[in-house]
């Protein structure tokens, strides 16, 4: 790593002495520096192929071991398995697909979930905001939705510092830009 940050020190010391040293300009204390600083470029360059080369014949070496039959072969290491999970509707299900099918672990939809919850792959349901949970119950939407339009108005009745500086800001922000302004890449 330091050969490297050293490296493209000196690429960019050569680059600046190059554009130091015009045709005509005869000064030897820069053309010696120059010439220094592109020989220890050039090292750093074979030490870097030298490295590569060292690692090519390191695998060459373990394939003519490989053909000739001689490495040792790597313990293999036993993963777990995975374990199919066959989701049903209901319990009544369950019980009916657990018995028959061997060895596979059956869950109910709400298990699965629930499993799931624990493990931290889903939100709880307190916190879901699906849209099957605001079919199942509008009313509680509609009181959210009331609710939330009376913040927004006690806000505006209050003259809420905060709610006037977010909306001057977002005025601003329109009149500074044009409707469907924004991303334009590839597009023209």
């Amino acid at each position: 790593m330091a050969r490297f940050r050293e490296k493209k020190e000196l690429e960019g010391e050569i680059k600046s002495l190059k554009t130091l040293l015009k045709p005509g300009t005869r000064d030897e204390d820069l053309e010696r520096k120059l010439y220094i600083n592109m020989i220890k470029r050039f090292i750093h360059i074979a030490q870097d192929e030298l490295d590569s080369l060292q690692m090519e014949v390191d695998v060459l070496r373990y394939m003519s071991l490989a053909k000739a039959g001689k490495v040792p072969e790597e313990p293999k290491k036993k993963s777990r398995p995975f374990q199919p999970i066959i989701i049903t509707k209901d319990k009544l299900q369950k019980e009916v697909y657990g018995l028959g099918y061997p060895s596979v672990p059956v869950l109910s939809v709400d298990e699965f979930y629930e499993q799931r919850v624990r493990e931290g792959w889903f939100p709880p349901a307190s916190q879901s905001k699906s849209l099957q949970d605001r079919a199942v119950n509008p009313e509680l939407v509609a009181q959210q939705e009331e609710e939330e339009l009376r913040r927004e108005e006690d806000k505006e009745d209050r003259d809420d510092q905060e709610e006037l500086d977010r909306k001057r800001a977002k005025d601003e922000w329109k009149d500074e830009h044009r409707r469907g302004e924004g991303n334009r890449h590839n597009m023209g």
